[in-house]
């Protein structure tokens, strides 16, 4: 792309108020990212066919012909950026099998790829005019190419236009624009629009697209051009589709409901990066991880999977059998919001105070407090939720399960409190909290575990190897802000912090940007355990408990400060390699690849799914 385009997309895409650009999903997008998308779904075969017409006039006639009935759709084109580097891509391909041709006729026949070729639906008038305007200046810039490197004079202009059409393409029937076909590639980076910051007129659209779907309020709006895309191709099964999007389409509960409504239309993902971290040239860029899905109606016979080390990295290609809705080499299973886990013991959240911050003390306020009312203190608790966890922060809380009316009676300032939070609570708009003004010495809900329990964070960066969890004692109070294992062992706690259980994590777990969100129903419940024997769990023990004896060794260290990959203890360090060890020689698995890793845990969860549901199955028929 050359400079003035490049920099007029860019430039328009900045110029946007902040709001406009985020809701239209406008973020310019780089050269590199564009080539990763178009290369696997176009031009990697027609290079191939190039290749094998050379030496042959006929062939070569036969190549340019094809290259004249492709067509290239962006349905959300923006700017025309994929347009553009497709146009051009084809025009020097056609240039390369013209100076290849010995045949007057063929090579006389100058260029017959053209602007008509190139379809794009936008919403925005200004940004379609952009688009009109850089596929006319790579048209001429083409022109003006070819006929320096075939010594004649450039093609006289014609008559033809690229089909810019300004509407809302989750408003149309695609087909009756364009008809599908062979030859009919679908491209772009629809906009990048999560659930809670749609607009009205887009979740209306999110409606029309999946008007009997269930939980398309949790899909990001990139979700209907996928869908509609797929429905466009069911038409004629040969059309090829490839999007740019964020990696959540690939992650968490959206995958789930998503995908099993593509599945059911036939869809098959023929290629794909694995997340990689967004690059634009725009001011307000994105600060998102995206991925690369090409898919159709059609199996392509091997896959194409691009994994990336880092999110920075550089992409590196495997060839597989299969590339399930997760990006992963694996069996093609969509992970349900699961009630009970296959396998460790039961998970939930944390209590929930629901109390107006009355019941919630930071230092200052627990020591006011204890200062004015020294009987109080066997009702105030540590409190901890994820930051708390983190990053060692002191917080307390009112705990007052077990305390009498006659002991707050003798308590004036937790008394107050317990009436403030009565009153705060008998304001509020949803009946369910103005029935709990009725409880105020409760927390809304209790679910403190009454045994030693595994804290694990419900958010935590994705720059850590490792999500950190603890052990807590049942006198410290779980917030709703972390999930609590009751009854975790050394062993529960060891396979939970290796390498494994982050393998899945990063495979199936949802994102909050680009941070780790973790689950009950869709991490934890789904993840295949391993089924040791007891040389291999004594070993997990073992090394599980050097793991917190590293992390004992520097108790002035939060787990954040410890778990930060910049300066991760050596100590701590080793004793997570040689627990990696341990719970991989439990799941039968040598030192492999990432990919390998996840492949063999998707493997092993569809026979641990299959294994209860067959036990299931026995037991109800006896009952």
């Amino acid at each position: 792309m050359p400079d003035e385009i490049e920099d007029g997309s860019a430039r328009l895409q900045s110029d946007m108020d902040p709001e406009r650009r985020r809701q239209l999903g406008a973020h310019y997008t780089s050269e590199p990212v564009i080539l990763a998308l178009l290369d696997p779904l176009l031009l990697d075969d027609l290079r191939v066919e190039l290749e094998a017409a050379k030496g042959s006039s006929a062939s070569l006639e036969q190549f340019l012909l094809r290259l004249r009935c492709i067509r290239v759709l962006d349905p959300a084109c923006g700017c025309g950026d994929f347009l553009v580097i497709a146009y051009r891509e084809l025009r020097r391909l056609e240039l390369a099998a013209l100076k290849c041709s010995k045949s007057p006729e063929t090579s006389e026949s100058h260029a017959r790829v053209d602007l008509d070729q190139c379809w794009g639906f936008e919403i925005d008038p200004r940004a379609a005019e952009v688009a009109r305007g850089a596929l006319r200046q790579a048209d001429q810039r083409e022109d003006l190419y070819a006929a320096a490197e075939l010594e004649r004079p450039a093609r006289t202009p014609r008559p033809t236009a690229p089909n810019i059409l300004e509407l809302n393409a989750l408003a149309l029937d695609w087909a009756s624009v364009l008809a599908p076909g062979p030859l009919v590639f679908i491209v772009g980076n629809p906009p990048f629009v999560g659930k809670k910051e749609q607009s009205a007129a887009q979740k209306a659209d999110m409606k029309r697209v999946f008007p009997d779907l269930t939980g398309v309020g949790k899909l990001d709006y990139v979700s209907c051009w996928f869908m509609l895309a797929a429905r466009y191709a069911s038409q004629n099964p040969t059309t090829s589709i490839a999007f740019v999007a964020t990696n959540s389409v690939t992650q968490g509960e959206q995958v789930g409901i998503l995908w099993a409504a593509l599945f059911e239309l036939g869809v098959t993902i023929d290629f794909a990066h694995r997340s990689f971290q967004w690059t634009s040239q725009a001011k307000g860029k994105a600060a998102v991880q995206c991925v690369i899905v090409g898919f159709g109606l059609r199996d392509r016979g091997r896959k194409r999977l691009f994994d990336y080390d880092t999110a920075q990295g550089t992409p590196q290609l495997r060839e597989v059998e299969t590339i399930n809705a997760y990006l992963v080499a694996g069996p093609n299973v969509l992970m349900r919001d699961r009630p009970a886990p296959l396998g460790g013991p039961a998970i939930g959240y944390g209590s929930f105070a629901l109390d107006g911050g009355h019941y919630t003390l930071d230092r200052r306020e627990r020591d006011q407090l204890l200062a004015a009312c020294p009987a109080a203190e066997s009702f105030v608790r540590a409190f901890v939720g994820g930051k708390e966890l983190l990053h060692s922060k002191a917080r307390f809380c009112l705990w007052l399960v077990d305390a009498t009316q006659e002991q707050i009676e003798a308590m004036p300032e937790v008394a107050k409190r317990v009436e403030a939070v009565k009153d705060w609570r008998s304001t509020r708009a949803r009946p369910e909290t103005r029935a709990l003004a009725a409880t105020p010495t409760r927390f809304a809900e209790i679910r403190q575990p009454t045994t030693r329990y595994l804290a694990i964070p419900t958010l935590s960066s994705e720059q850590r190897a490792y999500i950190p969890i603890a052990f807590l004692e049942p006198s410290v109070i779980a917030s709703n802000q972390v999930y609590v294992v009751e009854g975790a062992t050394l062993h529960h706690f060891g396979v939970l912090t290796s390498q494994m259980h982050m393998t899945w994590v990063r495979a199936v777990c949802g994102r909050l940007e680009s941070r780790y969100r973790y689950s009950a129903g869709i991490v934890y419940n789904n993840f295949p355990w391993p089924d040791p024997d007891p040389e291999q769990r004594t070993a997990i023990e073992a090394r599980a408990q050097a793991v917190l004896d590293a992390r004992a060794a520097q108790p002035q260290d939060s787990l954040a400060q410890l778990y930060d990959p910049r300066t991760m203890p050596p100590k701590l360090a080793k004793a997570h390699r040689e627990l990696d060890e341990a719970v991989a020689s439990a799941y039968a698995i040598s030192e492999i690849s990432e990919t390998e890793r996840a492949a063999a845990l998707f493997a092993l969860h569809l026979h641990r799914k299959n294994r209860v549901s067959h036990l299931r199955q026995k037991n109800t028929g006896r009952g």
